[in-house]
């Protein structure tokens, strides 16, 4: 029991850790560290076909904040991924690992900013996963080929 209470709040520490930290940068930046000055703000409610948030431009910075925002469970991973892009666009001296990393996460964001939308895309990937007949995998994947070039464009346009 030990061991699986650790397994699970270990990530779950140090997710909000990390949470902690971004927030802090936030709050440094807009703030100067004055939490006094702290501005909150009351969502509206969501409707359906909305966006959650508007769309970011691409960068690090802005993607961060909206995968923090949307999906909050991704954005371990957002920063994993950033870390080996960084890498390698420093090992092989170009910048297309980095121009990749902000495609991918552009459309994610593109997708996620729409809760319906990215739920029928989770939709889709399951019934890839389970499907056994190639009539429904090929219609599924021509779906989730519609919902992800929607948003390469929805993320690059200006």
């Amino acid at each position: 029991m030990i061991g699986t209470q650790w397994s699970v709040r270990g990530p779950i520490i140090h997710a909000l850790t990390s949470l902690a930290g971004f927030l802090e940068g936030v709050i440094d930046q807009r703030y100067g560290g004055d939490v006094t000055r702290l501005e909150v703000t009351v969502s509206t409610p969501h409707h359906e076909g909305q966006a959650l948030i508007p769309r970011p431009p691409l960068t690090t910075a802005a993607l961060r904040a909206a995968v923090a925002q949307i999906a909050p469970a991704y954005l371990r991973q957002f920063v994993e991924h950033l870390d080996q892009a960084t890498e390698q666009a420093a090992r092989q001296s170009t910048v297309a690992p980095l121009h990749g990393f902000l495609a991918q996460w552009g459309e994610f964001v593109a997708i996620h900013r729409y809760p319906a939308k990215a739920a029928r895309l989770r939709d889709l990937e399951q019934q890839v996963a389970a499907a056994t007949d190639r009539q429904v995998v090929t219609a599924a994947m021509a779906e989730i080929r519609e919902i992800t070039d929607a948003a390469r464009r929805d993320a690059t346009s200006e």
